[in-house]
């Protein structure tokens, strides 16, 4: 038999191991036909990636072809036909583009699809609890501010700490609802979406049409079809977060008695509830840090609602010294005015310098060492009888103050004592208090982290499940974190008791068991033989 001289360079035979996703394997080889994109790169490819050395089986060899040696030392053996339309073209054309998928990063797979997919409606998840937490909080601030004319000042204390933590609970749960509706809403949309932007992205590639130009396009195409599916995506959010209020509303509309069912149904969602609310709590005091007066509007004449660290004041009423001025500024400028939370980041200079005296702009305070209680307060609540009778005398603290809220309170305090008034440490807050409910801070982030955490992660074959399965899954996995948070807390609660066991009482405990064992005499004998006198003449080196 007689071999061609130029034959037509085909594609090699992969093993069963190969890890390219080819759907069938077969000795025959392929013939190579003319392509957009160049196979004698495609081939080249294929040589590098069969030289990793991860292939320990040998491609099989045509009986009635000679072996051919190739250039590269790591390639495998190309096979050569006597005839180029031995298999389809379609063949080589679908394995290439397996291939392509699998060597170029920039392509989308199934699997990129799913990953991404996850990460945005995480994302979007963080995003929309984040927002429902921050407008729920300024609703509830303001409600404070002009109806209840509740502040960081009332008294007793725990009211303001009260009111805090209702807006937290409230807060998560309303992030837990939003998270909830984004998720439903995406996980409902992302089949179509996912799968056209896929073709889409996969076209573009194989035809190399990957310029800018069409990546503007492909991205307004995306936004259009975001904003058409705006209608579906708000009613099927509004649908499940319904699912998930409808239990909690089982007994309110009738008077009827309730089944079992129905009540298993209605604690089932009131438990959930509960554990989104206390979710949010742990999240927004242990992650974040943050206070709950930090949710109540800031009064004048008391501790501020940004209050964190404070320096003991003289009992004479006298200001801050040079040291504690420094001090202060340093607070300042890391936790902010305790009144309104301003750190002064674009103050550069005041009027008012830190030691006194001229100096550059780096020796300029922007913060006042404020007396918590003021010093009219603090002397009326001196005044008081039974105060005078026991010599008891208010203690003092210094807060970094901001020169504009020193100003404030300063008028305030100067109005109210020229009208007599018989309770200085009232004026600073209600009407007159520091509004700052419009101001994202740190603590908002925790409806964005009870959205994430309390919903279950989205895939794309789960776009077929409705809002009540959904919900279901939602139950399940604060079950599974109330469990894990039990456990923690048990596992830590076992290793304090095990450490404190351990302690002087067990050892003189093993001690008295064991003279009531051997006596003293017996033990002292066998210490003596265990561990005999050293000779005085003998030197150890």
């Amino acid at each position: 038999m007689k071999y061609r001289q130029n034959p037509t360079p085909m594609l090699p035979l992969l093993p069963s191991d190969c890890p390219f996703p080819i759907k069938s394997y077969s000795s025959t080889t392929v013939s190579v036909s003319p392509s957009p994109i160049r196979d004698d790169v495609v081939i080249g490819l294929l040589r590098l990636r069969g030289g990793d050395g991860d292939w320990q089986h040998q491609p099989q060899r045509r009986h009635d072809l000679p072996p051919r040696r190739n250039l590269h030392p790591h390639s495998h053996n190309i096979h050569y036909s006597n005839s180029p339309s031995d298999e389809s073209p379609q063949q080589f054309h679908n394995t290439r583009d397996n291939i392509l998928k699998q060597l170029c990063p920039d392509d989308i797979n199934g699997d990129d699809d799913v990953n991404a997919s996850r990460s945005s409606t995480i994302a979007s998840r963080f995003l929309a609890g984040t927002l429902a937490f921050y407008t729920t909080a300024f609703s509830l601030q303001y409600v404070q501010y002009k109806l209840l004319k509740i502040s960081t000042g009332t008294r007793p204390g725990i009211i303001p700490i009260g009111c805090g933590m209702v807006t937290v609970a409230l807060g998560s749960w309303m992030g837990h609802l939003a998270g909830l509706g984004v998720s439903a809403s995406s996980s409902s949309t992302s089949s179509s979406s996912s799968t056209s932007s896929s073709s889409l992205l996969t076209s573009s590639f194989i035809q190399g049409k990957t310029s800018c130009s069409q990546g503007f396009d492909d991205g307004i195409a995306s936004i259009r079809n975001a904003i058409r599916q705006l209608p579906e995506i708000a009613s099927s959010g509004y649908r499940c977060a319904r699912e998930m209020m409808r239990p909690m509303m089982i007994g309110l509309s009738n008077n009827n008695i309730l089944s079992g069912k129905e009540r298993r149904e209605r604690k089932e969602a009131w438990m959930h509830a509960a554990r989104i609310c206390i979710l949010g709590l742990l999240t927004y005091k242990t992650i974040f840090r943050s206070h709950f007066t930090s949710l109540t509007p800031s009064s004048y004449t008391a501790r501020g609602s940004f209050a964190r660290v404070g320096i003991p004041a003289p009992p004479n009423f006298n200001y801050a010294t040079p040291a504690q001025r420094a001090q202060l500024e340093r607070i300042g400028r890391w936790w902010g005015c305790h009144t309104c939370g301003s750190r002064r980041i674009f103050t550069n200079s005041g009027k008012n310098s830190l030691f006194g005296g001229g100096g550059s702009a780096s020796t300029f305070t922007k913060f006042h060492g404020d007396h918590i209680p003021p010093v009219s307060v603090a002397k009326q609540i001196n005044n008081q009888w039974h105060r005078r009778a026991l010599g008891w005398k208010v203690k003092q603290l210094f807060y970094p103050q901001c020169r504009i809220c020193s100003n404030k309170q300063g008028g305030l305090l100067s109005r109210a004592v020229n009208a007599g008034h018989r309770n200085l440490h009232a004026v600073g807050g209600g009407e007159e208090s520091f509004f700052h409910g419009r101001r994202l801070r740190v603590g908002h982030l925790t409806g964005g982290v009870v959205a994430a955490l309390s919903i279950g992660s989205t895939t794309t074959d789960e776009h077929k499940k409705s809002e009540v399965a959904l919900v279901k899954s939602s139950q399940e996995r604060m079950i599974s974190i109330q469990k894990w948070l039990e456990d923690a807390s048990r596992e830590i609660q076992e290793r304090v008791v095990r450490i404190l066991s351990k302690g002087p009482t067990q050892q003189r405990t093993v001690s008295l068991q064991k003279n009531e064992i051997y006596p003293p005499s017996v033990a002292a004998r066998d210490v003596e033989t265990h561990h005999p006198q050293k000779d005085s003449n003998r030197s150890d080196f």
